[in-house]
């Protein structure tokens, strides 16, 4: 983003900070609050897609989950919408303009470290091979896939909920892997898309449909757009101009049609198990994804620093365990959230049905650490999404089919810990397992090609 900005950002979040402190005790200006906050994010935003382009594509799935969450904030804040699963009514808090400032301190150390890697790289297509093993699993995955719908049938058509139908009724572990394995196959695809087109296409359309017979409706088809936009503009060098942002904006209108339509036929099929209107639960979804911050933030007292950081110890009980118990994960991550933000009740059942609310961090950092330890945690946090999102592009532009699906694996860890508020996804053997991998398949491509760090210097 350069000098300028960089000052301009830091300006931005000390404005923030001041206002996030300010609404604790101004409660009458807190929806003023949020718009200037939301409306300093969205000039931020878009600051970051026309001078730091590669950064901003490399995280879009991060920038829109975080729109994701604000937009939400801001309307149920200006408007009292009744929240099923907290059973409440909301109302303002200022909850808005304190988290906009913690995910502003995470993008801008995130865009720092980005760029201060700087890598000398450009668009590389996959070889043969490559093309081949990324066709050959994309097909099997599907025809699995289909083999499962075969088999247990489509929660689409059987009045269920995908988590009942992925947790009881699919029993084969192979069909499990499958689903599992979609979003990892459609982005491989994309980066065959250019040499064997056709083909690539016909899976991709494949990849959708059996996305949308296992029950999914909104969040993988964005994950699909989120991808597409990263390897397709990295890798083309697209620049954002009038033309483009016309392109996006009515793809948008198309994609968010298509899922509402969808997200509507599902929850009026399930009208006749659950006796809650389907307009109820469409905002009722929406508005989920702002709940856990805005009922948190309420709960816990401001304070500077935390008086719960000594409950922090039964996170690291469960770091690096080969299986938590349910007795265990009602007292940490999300679920320890859950715990004080709902009823036992419901967390009990969403516990043993092995369903969970969203976004549970940066809401489980507050908790624990209070605002002074959030802010810090918001700054390690930004150091090594920012490593991780040099490398995704490294891989992106060699289309490092290994080094792709690995990081896109650790990216999965780091959204587990860093996004849902379950820091033992992070902390686990399965992490380690990929940095071993990718250590030693670097180690080896590295003695038979060209280093990684060719021409690259950190500066």
């Amino acid at each position: 983003m350069g000098q300028e900005g960089a000052v301009k950002t830091v300006f931005a979040i000390v404005f923030l900070a001041i206002m996030a402190m300010a609404s604790y005790i101004f409660s009458e200006y807190v929806l003023a609050f949020n718009v200037v906050a939301f409306l300093v994010w969205g000039g931020y935003s878009i600051q970051l897609f026309k001078y730091d382009r590669e950064f901003s594509f490399v995280m879009l799935p991060l920038i829109i989950s975080c729109y994701g969450v604000f937009i939400p904030n801001l309307i149920f804040e200006q408007f009292p919408v009744f929240i099923v699963e907290l059973d409440e009514v909301t109302y303002a808090t200022g909850a808005l303009t304190r988290l906009i400032f913690f995910q502003m301190v995470f993008f801008f150390v995130a865009s720092l470290t980005f760029n201060r890697i700087r890598v000398s790289v450009s668009y590389v297509p996959p070889n043969l091979a490559e093309r081949g093993s990324a066709i050959g699993l994309a097909f099997s995955v599907i025809l699995i896939s289909f083999y499962g719908f075969y088999i247990y049938g489509s929660p689409l058509f059987q009045e269920m909920l995908r988590f009942e139908y992925w947790g009881e009724v699919v029993t084969n572990p192979i069909v499990r892997i499958a689903h599992y394995l979609l979003s990892t196959c459609f982005c491989l695809l994309l980066y065959t898309y250019n040499t064997d087109r056709n083909v690539s296409f016909a899976l991709i359309l494949l990849i959708v449909v059996v996305t949308v017979l296992g029950g999914d409706k909104f969040t993988p088809f964005l994950f699909y757009g989120q991808l597409f936009v990263m390897v397709y503009f990295l890798q083309h060098n697209i620049r954002l101009h009038k033309r483009i942002l016309i392109k996006i904006v009515a793809s948008t209108i198309v994609f968010l049609s298509c899922t509402g339509a969808l997200m509507y036929y599902h929850y009026t099929d399930l009208i006749n198990n659950i006796s809650v209107p389907v307009e109820d639960m469409l905002l009722g979804r929406i508005a989920q994804q702002g709940q856990t911050w805005w009922a948190l933030d309420k709960e816990v007292k401001p304070e500077f620093i935390s008086s719960h950081v000594e409950e922090f110890d039964d996170e690291i009980d469960t770091w690096f365990r080969l299986n938590l118990e349910k007795s265990v994960m009602d007292r940490v991550g999300l679920y320890k959230i859950m715990n004080i933000i709902s009823t036992p009740d419901r967390v009990e059942r969403y516990l043993f049905a092995g369903i969970r609310f969203t976004e549970g961090y940066p809401a489980i950092g507050l908790y624990y650490f209070g605002f002074l330890g959030l802010f810090l945690l918001q700054i390690v946090v930004g150091l090594l999404y920012g490593i991780w999102g040099r490398a995704m592009y490294y891989a992106v532009m060699n289309s490092d089919v290994v080094l792709t699906i690995c990081l896109m694996k650790i990216g999965i860890f780091l959204g587990e810990a860093f996004g849902m508020g379950n820091l033992y996804g992070l902390f686990n053997f399965s992490t380690l397992a990929y940095l071993l991998v990718i250590g030693f398949y670097l180690l080896i491509r590295n003695t038979l090609k060209k280093p990684l760090y060719h021409n690259s210097r950190i500066c």
